[in-house]
């Protein structure tokens, strides 16, 4: 008979969790899966020597501009005619991470990334190339707004 009971109170905490009221201000929470204001990309360049590249799209997340109020986004800064908004939006779409070499003269920078990267590059090459056909192997950050 407590099993049951356990079981009905399981039921009832979950269903009163389900009606409380979410912040829906924050948009990094997880239970929010809406549009976004801009896309995060880290992709892997791959240069060959006959100047041809391919790129492979390791992980793509969504951005979201900092939560401001009206009255802040339509201020403008006196100086340069820059509105706090262009200020937001520029920041945002700034990437993080410098692009940084991880393959080149037929070898890894580090065993770290040749067993991280290996198998992909050589999923994205499929049978037309060879390891000898790559120049560099680039991994870089791209942000860029949603259309």
């Amino acid at each position: 008979m407590h099993f049951y009971k356990f079981f009905t109170f399981l039921f009832l905490i979950n269903l009163c969790n389900s009606f409380k009221c979410r912040n829906l201000m924050n948009h990094k929470s997880k239970t929010i899966n809406m549009g976004c204001d801009y896309y995060i990309e880290y992709n892997l360049w791959i240069n060959y020597n006959d100047n041809m590249s391919n790129y492979v799209t390791l992980n793509r997340e969504r951005g979201y501009y900092s939560d401001y109020n009206d009255f802040i986004i339509s201020m403008t800064n006196e100086n340069n005619g820059i509105s706090e908004w262009e200020k937001m939006k520029e920041y945002h779409l700034t990437p993080r991470i410098v692009p940084q070499i991880i393959y080149s003269n037929n070898t890894f920078t580090n065993v770290y990334v040749s067993k991280q990267y290996k198998e992909k590059i050589e999923i994205e090459m499929f049978h037309f190339k060879s390891w000898d056909d790559i120049k560099d192997v680039i991994i870089l950050e791209q942000r860029y707004p949603r259309d």
